[in-house]
C-alpha cells in the first residue's frame, strides 16, 4: 500500500470488547487490530482508528475496554462516535426491545459532536457524554 502511494489507513475498530464485537457482527479481534497498528507503524502508514460507544447492551466496563485498546493502539488519530440507531435498522424499529430511551429522534441533530441522543438501560445520557470526553482525552 505504501509503495502504491497510500499514506493512511482507516480502521473501524468500533469496540475493544469481544462481546460487543460479536453483538454487532464485527468479525475481528483485538489481536488483529493491534497487528494492523503494528504493521502501519512499521510501514510508515498513518493509522486512523474509529470507535463507537453507547451500544444498547454496553456497560461502562465495556467502554473502558475500548478506551484501553485505543490507548494501546497509539493510532495517529482516534475518532469517537456515540451510538445512534440508524433509521430503518432493527434497533430503530424496536427501541423498547433493546432498552433504549430516545432523547432526540431528529437525524439532522445526530451530527452534534459529543451529544448523545439515546440512553440505555445501562448508561444514561450524562454518563455516556462523560465517557465520550474521557475517551477523547485519553487518546489525544
Amino acid at each position: 500500500l505504501r509503495k502504491a502511494g497510500c499514506e493512511s489507513v482507516f480502521l473501524g475498530v468500533e469496540s475493544g470488547d469481544s462481546t460487543i464485537l460479536k453483538r454487532v457482527n464485527k468479525r475481528q479481534t483485538n489481536t488483529q487490530v493491534l497487528k494492523v497498528a503494528e504493521i502501519c507503524k512499521k510501514t510508515d502508514l498513518k493509522l486512523v482508528a474509529s470507535f463507537i460507544m453507547g451500544f444498547p447492551w454496553e456497560k461502562e466496563s465495556n467502554i473502558d475496554k475500548t478506551i484501553s485498546l485505543a490507548k494501546n493502539l497509539k493510532a495517529d488519530q482516534s475518532v469517537w462516535f456515540l451510538f445512534h440507531p440508524d433509521i430503518g435498522s432493527p434497533i430503530y424499529q424496536d427501541f423498547d426491545k433493546f432498552g433504549i430511551k430516545v432523547i432526540n429522534e431528529d437525524p439532522d441533530d445526530c451530527i452534534k459532536v459529543g451529544e448523545s441522543h439515546v440512553e440505555t438501560k445501562y448508561i444514561n445520557k450524562e454518563k455516556l457524554e462523560n465517557l465520550y470526553l474521557k475517551a477523547i482525552l485519553s487518546t489525544s
